[in-house]
């Protein structure tokens, strides 16, 4: 080899070292932000439930007072 070869050759594996470098820290912010939407994937299905369990007290809490107030309004016209 000449030369001018082996710079050339020494600049292409200085290059690839640079590469796999870069490609891994790519990797290891891939897998955090993997982490990281998985999290917030969890925390928002968790927070649907919970608005979902509430939504669904609160239907029966208007119904339980629809009915307390219905038997109140009944005994008050009768106490008349």
């Amino acid at each position: 080899m000449t030369e001018d070869q082996e710079r050339r050759l020494s600049t292409v594996e200085s290059t690839i070292a640079t590469i796999r470098v870069r490609q891994a820290e790519i990797a290891a912010r891939v897998e955090f932000t993997a982490d990281a939407v998985a999290a917030v994937k969890s925390d928002t299905e968790s927070i649907v439930q919970a608005l979902k369990s509430a939504s669904l007290i609160g239907r029966v809490s208007k119904w339980i007072a629809a009915v307390f107030g219905a038997i109140l309004i009944g005994k008050g016209l009768k106490w008349w």
